[in-house]
């Protein structure tokens, strides 16, 4: 477990890299102009890779489940930016997501 926290921490490095670079900052600023509708050069590119990143992942490493969620998420954001390259910005944070459980009027709700 030692050795996966710090595996997470390097790859945290590698994406802070990332969103700290010129090439990160230029995209930001190519994101603030065009929602301003001030953009010259054109449009954003995006790719979508949530359908298809499940079959190009590297092999994840970490085994605690909750270190190997933050390892997926990490890992997605360095891919992203060294396979696909688009005009995404790399964040320079770590998202977390409440889990909410909900039971409304006393109905459990199934979700398929």
């Amino acid at each position: 477990m030692k050795s996966e926290i710090q595996y997470i921490r390097e790859l945290a490095k590698k994406q802070l890299e990332y969103a700290l670079s010129a090439e990160n900052k230029k995209r930001e600023e190519l994101w603030y102009r065009h929602n301003s509708l001030n953009g010259q050069e054109g449009f954003p590119v995006v790719v979508e890779e949530d359908t298809f990143f499940n079959g190009v992942c590297p092999q994840l490493k970490c085994e605690d489940p909750l270190l190997r969620e933050m390892e997926y998420q990490i890992v997605k954001n360095i891919w992203a930016r060294e396979n696909i390259n688009d005009d995404k910005v790399t964040p320079d944070f770590f998202s977390m997501y409440p889990i909410v459980d909900i039971n409304w009027f006393g109905i459990n709700f199934t979700r398929i």
